[in-house]
């Protein structure tokens, strides 16, 4: 494969991957989408300046920067772009099995007077300071081979009422407006163990799998009870899990698993059949009371004893997917080093390079991308690659994309070519116009 045909084909790629964005989007906007899709591709950033500067475009800079700036701070753009990535993506939504949901935090180390800013905590060094919310939906496949990015919103308490878990909601009722939850399983970790969520979630007949925290009580056989009881429970399969850590290292996890029928103690919902998952790690430095973890399920489909194992053991395997997900975000695209003063204009950004990381690990684009890297690096480097170093295979072709995007010179037209069915004949579509 020869690089012109390298850059035509991902040029066509990227043409028909904005051209489905036209169904809930104005053509000034999903033409701007693509400026900063392509920008921040080739910068590796997400300042509009830079940005600006990369297009190459005949204006002056400071006419692009100001026609970028004023299509970025569009109120609810964000939203709209992402259903129009919904709608415009069916067939890659109907494989996803599980949605993974992550809460986090973006800290603004070093600004003052940015717009909605509340004090939230640092993930990685546990420090408080200046910042927002984040809150992600991932898809991922049956087979944790497909992902793609569901939805994604900053927001902050100073603006917002109401909680982690009512915003979670609300969210997943605008996903489940656009797709079907059928066959879906929903993947939370302990943050979200409340009774404000788990209870609409049974409501709306959602498939869920949460890591629950060890604050309240179950009913186990018509008893209330604890953690501590919960551990009593027989633990006679073995599971075996496959980590992989921020530097491509895979570290294998032994434990023993048991499940129990239980149910909330709540008044209604005592007949709400739900499962614990009591799981603990096995080790030589691991004692009798230590390395528990805890599990509820629940599932409309009826499914029964070890089958409810499996498939929660391997739900919450998925979740693994969106810690690497969003750490590949933060490293490549900067996101905490976003500058934008106006809050509408952050949502905006933070929700677009989502959209953007979804493309990138699009299995169609994948498949075309591995290819580009085998012609460049040899087998055994490629292996390398795969099994140690590059296991989580993005980071190299978002390096390789970044690459092929500076020697393209991209025009604002926007092209698709598509069989027409009712002349026989292949049209070619053209989006043009003017922001």
């Amino acid at each position: 494969m020869n690089n012109t045909i390298n850059k035509t084909q991902i040029s066509k790629k990227v043409n028909r991957f904005f051209y489905k964005l036209r169904n809930s989007m104005s053509l000034p906007e999903v033409k701007f989408l693509k400026d900063v899709v392509v920008g921040a591709i080739k910068t590796r950033d997400v300042h509009i300046s830079r940005i600006g500067r990369s297009l190459k475009e005949s204006k002056k800079y400071k006419h692009i920067e100001k026609r970028l700036s004023r299509n970025i701070g569009k109120e609810n753009l964000w939203k709209r772009s992402i259903k129009s990535f919904l709608i415009s993506n069916k067939e890659a939504v109907d494989k996803i099995k599980y949605i993974v949901g992550n809460d986090c935090n973006i800290q603004k180390k070093y600004a003052k007077k940015m717009e909605n800013m509340e004090r939230v905590r640092d993930g990685n060094t546990g420090e408080i300071g200046n910042g927002y919310r984040l809150l992600n939906i991932l898809g991922v496949g049956e087979k944790r081979k497909e992902m793609m990015s569901l939805f994604s919103e900053l927001y902050s308490f100073r603006e917002y009422i109401g909680s982690s878990n009512l915003k979670l909601l609300e969210v997943l009722d605008f996903i489940f407006s656009i797709i079907s939850k059928t066959g879906k399983i929903l993947v939370l970790d302990r943050g979200f163990d409340g009774r404000k969520a788990i209870k609409p979630f049974i409501d709306k007949s959602i498939n869920f799998v949460l890591r629950l925290q060890t604050l309240r009580n179950l009913l186990i056989k018509g008893k209330e009870v604890g953690h501590k009881e919960w551990r009593k429970i027989l633990l006679p399969h073995s599971v075996t899990l496959e980590k992989i850590d921020k530097y491509g290292r895979k570290k294998i996890i032994f434990y023993k698993a048991g499940i129990e029928k239980v149910s909330l103690p709540d008044k209604g919902y005592r007949d709400k059949r739900l499962w614990l998952l009591v799981m603990k790690r096995v080790g030589p430095n691991i004692g009798k009371e230590e390395g528990f973890s805890y599990f509820l399920g629940h599932f409309t489909e009826g499914i029964e004893g070890e089958k409810v194992l499996k498939e929660m053991v391997a739900a919450y395997s998925a979740r693994w997917k969106i810690e690497e997900f969003h750490r590949q975000i933060k490293v490549n695209f900067r996101l905490e080093s976003i500058s934008l003063q106006r809050y509408e204009a952050l949502r905006n950004m933070v929700s677009i390079i989502f959209v953007i990381a979804s493309f990138l690990v699009s299995i169609e684009f994948k498949e075309l991308m591995m290819e580009i890297i085998k012609e460049k690096i040899s087998w055994r480097k490629m292996r390398k690659y795969l099994n140690k170093q590059w296991r989580y295979i993005y980071y190299r072709i978002f390096e390789e994309l970044s690459h092929i995007f500076r020697n393209i010179r991209f025009t604002r037209r926007i092209t698709f070519q598509a069989n027409d069915e009712k002349h026989g004949m292949q049209s070619l579509f053209c989006l043009s116009g003017v922001n």
